[in-house]
């Protein structure tokens, strides 16, 4: 699950294949924001900066890009973005939405580049991989999340093998 920047809306991922948007306000289900998948989705993350772009991964290993600004109840596919072998578990922006961490069942870590223009949104067409984090001490783990410390500068990754790590990103 993941809040938006301002409070007033929660993403959830589900095994039946869809993301849903939720109003804080009235703990009831935004009807205006649900978001079909073809698999599982383990992960949805609202970004922190472009409240109305949200990632999705899943089972099928692919990361989407949508948005929720449209009126569209189901939202605006944006991107499909391949590079994980394994099935996509987790997602994590910075503070600033520069860069998304996506975790996966092989112990893959990817690392996006994210770009935002304040003035014209997320230009999702440019986001790209930076580099793949591939730890030995990783390998053929499974991640079950990742989450980005407040300074930027550290991953907290949690691992199926019941084992919190914390990796530098200097």
């Amino acid at each position: 699950m993941s809040w938006s920047a301002d409070d007033r809306h929660l993403a959830s991922a589900s095994s039946d294949g869809t993301v849903r948007i939720w109003s804080t306000m009235s703990n009831e289900q935004d009807d205006h924001h649900i978001l079909s998948h073809p698999c599982f989705i383990y992960s949805a993350q609202l970004h922190p900066v472009c409240s109305d772009i949200i990632v999705t991964g899943g089972y099928d290993q692919v990361i989407r890009v949508w948005s929720t600004a449209l009126p569209d109840k189901h939202g605006q596919l944006l991107r499909e973005m391949d590079g994980h072998r394994g099935l996509v578990n987790s997602i994590a922006f910075d503070a600033q939405g520069i860069k998304m961490f996506s975790a996966d069942s092989t112990g893959t870590i990817i690392m996006w580049k994210t770009d935002i223009n304040r003035q014209h949104g997320a230009d999702v067409d440019r986001w790209n991989i930076l580099k793949e984090i591939r730890n030995p001490e990783l390998k053929g783990v499974a991640i079950n999340r990742v989450e980005v410390h407040p300074n930027g500068r550290q991953l907290l990754i949690h691992c199926r093998d019941n084992a919190v790590r914390l990796f530098d990103l200097r």
